[in-house]
C-alpha cells in the first residue's frame, strides 16, 4: 500500500506528520523548537550549528528492528545548508542512520518508521 502526502506542504506540517507517525509506531522523538525573542526566532543550543531537525529512537522488539535515526526535513524545494550537510555526513560516517527527508519521500518514511 502506497502512502502519500501533498508534495507542497510546508516544513512545519511535514515535521508534525513525521513526528506523529513516528510516535504512532513507538519511536521516541526529539525536535528542538525555536522560540521567538524580540521578533526573531532563535533555537538555543551549545555546539556546532546545523544539527539535524529530528532524532528518533526505538527499541527493537520481536516485530521491528528499532534503531536511531537522525533526519533533516525539508520541503520539496528546500536546500540544506553547508553546516547541515557536514552534520549529516559526519553522523553517517560515524555509523548513524541519517536521512534528508522531503514530502516526496513519504512512502519510504512510513515504511521505515513502521519497521520494514
Amino acid at each position: 500500500m502506497k502512502h502519500q502526502i501533498a508534495a507542497n506542504i510546508n516544513e512545519a506540517t511535514f515535521m508534525q506528520l513525521v513526528t506523529e507517525t513516528a510516535q504512532w509506531y513507538d519511536w521516541h522523538t526529539f525536535h528542538p523548537k525555536p522560540a521567538q525573542l524580540a521578533g526573531r526566532y532563535l533555537t538555543a543550543f551549545d555546539g556546532l550549528a546545523g544539527f539535524p531537525d529530528l532524532v528518533l529512537a526505538r527499541r527493537p522488539d520481536t516485530k521491528n528492528p528499532g534503531g536511531v535515526i537522525f533526519a533533516e526535513l525539508k520541503t520539496v524545494k528546500g536546500k540544506t545548508s553547508a553546516k547541515q550537510r557536514i552534520w549529516l555526513d559526519t553522523l553517517e560516517l560515524a555509523g548513524a542512520e541519517t536521512y534528508l527527508w522531503r514530502p516526496t519521500d513519504w512512502d519510504f518514511i512510513h515504511r521505515r518508521l513502521r519497521g520494514h
